[in-house]
């Protein structure tokens, strides 16, 4: 199963150009926007990757206007842009774990069972329903162009 919600290292902070409450953070290679002064460079913090879905919880209660997923019910993390910079997931401090001794986590820690988080998978709409024959044959072309 996928990791979903780890344990992770801030590796780089850098400001945002016209923004005073939000920076750019690295995690894993990805880079994130998180709230100023949240973060230092080598804190550990919980990172939810894009396509989780996160339960319902006091601390995710901010994202309810943007990214609630009623078929999941909960809410789901997807690739964002902030004032100009690109969010690939978002990062919580390790507070919520509230009184886990975290002593034991150690980066790259698997928190995705713990915390309830599932992975989003698209709907696949109706009219693409029924059974595939086999794979698509290479001797015909594909293009994104509409019939007439």
């Amino acid at each position: 199963m996928r990791k979903l919600a780890t344990i992770e290292k801030i590796i780089d902070l850098q400001p945002i150009k016209n923004s005073d409450f939000l920076e750019r953070a690295t995690i894993k290679g990805w880079q994130l926007v998180v709230k100023k002064g949240e973060f230092s460079t080598g804190d550990f913090c919980v990172y939810f990757e894009v396509d989780s879905i996160l339960p319902i919880r006091p601390e995710f209660e901010f994202l309810r206007k943007n990214c609630w997923n009623s078929r999941y019910n909960g809410f789901r993390i997807r690739t964002v842009k902030l004032r100009g910079q690109i969010s690939q997931g978002i990062a919580f401090p390790l507070s919520i774990l509230g009184d886990r001794n975290l002593s034991v986590l150690n980066e790259g820690y698997d928190l995705t069972e713990e915390l309830g988080i599932q992975k989003y998978v698209p709907e696949i709409p109706s009219c693409l329903s029924g059974t595939v024959e086999g794979l698509f044959p290479n001797f015909i072309p594909k293009t994104d162009e509409e019939r007439v």
